[in-house]
């Protein structure tokens, strides 16, 4: 599955999520996004079985910002499944 962020500051045109810019996503192999933000930045982030995140990174950012220069882009370094585990015991010592 590839995984991308896209991070674009709120001074720059907006990041455009419309219609046409879901057809781009989706011709690159994205088929989730979610959109973040608070008040200095906007987070894109996108996840597709058949996206390569390496060769689609500046397509993306073209398809989604007016200036994709502006646009940081950050990949998965870590990708772990975390499961809920019971207490771990804990040893107390007597005297």
């Amino acid at each position: 599955m590839g995984v991308l962020v896209l991070l674009v500051a709120n001074e720059n045109p907006a990041a455009d999520v419309g219609p046409a810019v879901a057809q781009e996503l989706a011709a690159l192999g994205v088929t989730s996004l979610s959109l973040l933000r608070d008040d200095q930045t906007t987070a894109l982030a996108l996840e597709g079985w058949a996206f390569d995140a390496d060769r689609s990174a500046e397509a993306a950012a073209h398809a989604v910002a007016a200036d994709p220069a502006a646009v940081r882009v950050l990949r998965p370094i870590v990708e772990s499944a975390l499961h809920a585990a019971s207490k771990p015991q804990t040893t107390r010592r007597t005297k």
